[in-house]
Parts: structure tokens; C-alpha cells; sequence
């Protein structure tokens, strides 16, 4: 696999990792803010249950919001595991065709990184 490929896949893991961590961070700090100014002052408690519904709502929507796209790369991990144990095959059982394999799969990894369909990869739908 190209080590190009491989550095983008990792610095875009990395990335995605400190940016939810980052968010989820944030939004920890503003609903434990939430509530304790619900608990402070709001006495109503019918008012008290909505917000708090509200509250959860919120929480459930960020954590799979975060967590979706987080799922995101885990098929890239499958992905280039499935070529290097390809590769592994090859080199076991067809030892003289690795050079052609790797002729390919260099330049293949590399035009991965200028596909714009790859390297955007369409938002999936929220629940």
C-alpha cells in the first residue's frame, strides 16, 4: 500500500479524532451549564421535564452525530488491511507477480488521494 495513502488515512483519522474530541468536549461543558442552570432556576416542574427531554434529545443527536462520523473510517482500516493481506497472498503463493501487484497498487493508492468521490465521501443521512 502506498505510504502516501497511508500517512492521509492516518492524519485524517487523527484529525477526525481531535475535532469530536474537541466537540464533544464543548458540548459536555454547555449541558452540564444547561442543567445546572435548570436546576438553579426553573421551578416548574412540567417545565423542568421538557427541558430536560430536550436536554437528552440533544445529547443523543450529538453522540451519534459524532459517532457516525467516526464510522467513516473504519472501511478504509478494512480496506487496507484486505490489500496487505493481498499482497501477503501473493507474495506466499505468486511470489513472482508482487512486483506487477505493487506497480499497480502504488499508483492506484496515489490517484486515490486526487478522487474527489474518495477523498469526500458522500455524508450519510442522520437518523
Amino acid at each position: 500500500m502506498s505510504a502516501a495513502l497511508e500517512r492521509q488515512e492516518q492524519n485524517q483519522a487523527d484529525s477526525w479524532q481531535q475535532a469530536a474530541n474537541t466537540l464533544w468536549q464543548e458540548y459536555l461543558q454547555a449541558h452540564r451549564l444547561a442543567m445546572h442552570a435548570l436546576l438553579q432556576e426553573v421551578s416548574d416542574p412540567l417545565q423542568r421535564v421538557e427541558t430536560l427531554a430536550k436536554l437528552s434529545l440533544a445529547l443523543d443527536r450529538t453522540f451519534r452525530a459524532l459517532d457516525q462520523g467516526n464510522s467513516a473510517l473504519p472501511p478504509l482500516q478494512v480496506a487496507r488491511q484486505l490489500l496487505e493481506r493481498q499482497a501477503a497472498f501473493i507474495q506466499e503463493h505468486y511470489p513472482r507477480h508482487l512486483p506487477a501487484f505493487l506497480e499497480i497498487l502504488e499508483p492506484f493508492g496515489l490517484s486515490l488521494l486526487h478522487d474527489a468521490a474518495f477523498a469526500n465521501p458522500p455524508a450519510t443521512p442522520s437518523s
